[in-house]
């Protein structure tokens, strides 16, 4: 059986590992959503209407070149600029 405050103890780690969860998601969801919001947004509204696109992502963007992730966000972005591609041409 388990004491007040080990249960405490137990009920505090599940709180941060929670927590931790979240936040990792919602970062993981902030990075993969430049793909589609960089392409809707330059489908529609050309580079020019990209600018407020490329403001709220300036972390991603400095993340990909400060990191080797330059190739693979430039590879994920043309990925969703060539879906929407081929849903304009249907």
């Amino acid at each position: 059986m388990l004491d007040g405050n080990e249960s405490k103890s137990r009920e505090t780690n599940n709180r941060l590992w929670q927590s931790f969860k979240s936040v990792s998601m919602v970062l993981v969801a902030y990075i993969l959503s430049f793909g589609p919001v960089f392409s809707t947004t330059y489908v529609f509204f050309g580079l020019l209407g990209c600018e407020p696109v490329l403001k709220v992502y300036s972390p991603v963007i400095w993340l990909a070149e400060t990191t080797n992730l330059d190739s693979v966000l430039d590879s994920y972005a043309l990925m969703w600029l060539w879906l929407w591609g081929l849903v304009i041409t249907f």
